[in-house]
């Protein structure tokens, strides 16, 4: 009887030829594409926000002008750390603007310790187009360039793994539909306890049936509970692989 090692020992059925599909082409991708779009959509939200407050920057930054503004109230918000607003008028052109703007703390204490806050005169930036976009202290870069480095970390994220399993799923469904089964060998493998499971990385190698060509590839971060560092496949363990050219083929 011939002997080899799985990397997924569900896959069992397949090489037989008693399952149609291997195990990593069983399930249905829909729901789970469907539940990653929902963080690919927040991600065009991000991208919005960042879009929009890096163009308030700009807009109070290199367009704007300057006007006496009044003291109206002032609150904290406690939500995600403490942030300090401050709200105010102000009037152009006989038309009166009311905002509210975030202040630094200092920026805050002051006006909570001062006993002519409402007669201080407040310094207001305003958009020069548009002086509802209004400010009270010189606009800052730091969240802007925060919000744009976890808008592309979000969005890779997101759209990588939603993409990912497309390509994946695809890639599976042409191997069972045109792939055959071929031997191959381990030619390393490694593991190493996760945070769960026992995980089994390492390289195979074989001989393409079309070039004649002897193919590495990879496998990496299969979860395996059933082995351990003591009884991991050795050098030359066979393999089985599910093989459509040099370039597409999966380790089963």
């Amino acid at each position: 009887m011939e002997e080899y090692f799985l990397i997924e020992p569900e896959n069992a059925d397949f090489v037989k030829g008693l399952a149609k599909k291997p195990a990593s082409n069983s399930g249905n991708p829909v729901f789970i594409l469907i539940f990653i779009s929902i963080f690919c959509i927040a991600g065009l939200f991000v991208i919005g926000a960042t879009i929009q407050t890096a163009t308030t920057f700009a807009q109070l930054k290199f367009l704007s002008k300057e006007t006496n503004g009044q003291f109206m109230s002032q609150r904290e918000s406690n939500s995600d750390g403490t942030t300090y607003y401050i709200k105010y008028n102000f009037s152009l052109d006989g038309k009166k603007f009311t905002n509210e703007s975030m202040v630094k703390k200092e920026t805050y204490i002051r006006f909570s310790q001062s006993a002519h806050k409402n007669d201080e005169p407040l310094r207001v930036i305003y958009y020069k187009n548009n002086p509802e976009i209004s400010a009270l202290e010189d606009p800052g870069i730091s969240f802007t360039i925060f919000l744009a480095f976890f808008s592309v970390l979000w969005n890779a994220a997101c759209y990588g793994l939603f993409f990912g399993i497309i390509y994946m799923t695809n890639k599976m469904k042409k191997l069972t539909r045109f792939g055959k089964i071929i031997d191959g060998k381990i030619t390393e493998c490694r593991g190493e306890k996760g945070e769960d499971d026992f995980l089994i990385n390492g390289n195979f190698i074989f001989n393409s049936p079309i070039s004649n060509q002897f193919i590495n590839g990879k496998f990496n971060n299969q979860a395996r509970n059933d082995l351990n560092k003591d009884n991991l496949p050795k050098l030359g363990t066979p393999v089985k692989i599910l093989y459509m050219n040099d370039k597409t083929f999966e380790i089963l």
